[in-house]
């Protein structure tokens, strides 16, 4: 009977060992898993960041191009000389594209929290400059919003002044600077032509100087902040390089 329930007792012991030992490697596997998965989410958001970088990159490139579009809208204002033509068509040229706001690359931030996975990030410091990085974003984004609606909003001022002084531009009637919705036919062309004043009435010239100067300081403003992003982005993909190169 002994030698029975030592033998028994064996039995259940082995059992039971070989239970724990297919626990601890079906937990080894889960985690060595779920590093895996770390350490690709590392790298993937690091990819994000660089996309932001990019962006930011062309949208100060192009921003200081409309800085220096809105500077020549001030020269010709300035000129007495100007004609109505000159500064509708570089009016146009200068907030064409403006209303482009930086939108950051989030899709794999948002996948971890919406999925549950942040907690596979082990890196506590990671995790809060990333928090952190979309936190400063924010503001700065909206801000800059404001100033893409006010250019949006000077735009409108400029078509209603148009409508006041008569002023028509051929120009923008042929698509010359691609901003009409179709082309006129010939003969309605030639009549346009007929409409077209040159010079901007005396009344409404502080208006037009008031409309481009104020651009003219909204395109600085942004490109201040497009820099202040710019430095959150270079910070963050930094911190994301180095750890993407360690867990590789």
């Amino acid at each position: 009977m002994s030698k029975y329930l030592f033998y028994t007792l064996g039995e259940i012991l082995l059992v039971v060992i070989g239970i724990l030992i297919a626990l601890k490697i079906n937990n080894w596997n889960e985690n060595n898993k779920n590093r895996e998965l770390e350490e690709q989410y590392y790298c993937r958001i690091h990819e994000d960041i660089l996309q932001d970088q990019e962006r930011i990159d062309q949208l100060l490139s192009y921003n200081s191009q409309r800085k220096s579009d809105a500077n020549q809208l001030l020269r010709i204002i300035l000129n007495e000389e100007y004609n109505t033509r000159e500064i509708l068509l570089q009016y146009i040229k200068t907030i064409r594209g403006s209303s482009i706001n930086f939108e950051p690359n989030d899709a794999t931030w948002e996948d971890l929290k919406s999925s549950g996975n942040l907690k596979l990030i082990k890196d506590i410091q990671i995790k809060k400059a990333l928090n952190n990085y979309f936190k400063r974003l924010e503001p700065l984004i909206n801000t800059n919003q404001v100033y893409i609606d006010y250019i949006s909003n000077q735009y409108f001022k400029l078509t209603e002044l148009s409508k006041q002084t008569g002023m028509v531009s051929v120009e923008l009637a042929t698509d010359e600077v691609g901003v009409a919705a179709f082309k006129f036919e010939k003969d309605i062309i030639e009549k346009l032509k007929e409409y077209e004043i040159d010079q901007i009435p005396e009344a409404y010239r502080d208006t037009f100087f008031n409309l481009a100067y104020n651009v003219a300081v909204n395109m600085e403003r942004r490109t201040q902040l497009f820099g202040a992003i710019k430095e959150e982005v270079l910070v963050i993909e930094d911190v994301l390089g180095k750890k993407c190169l360690e867990v590789h």
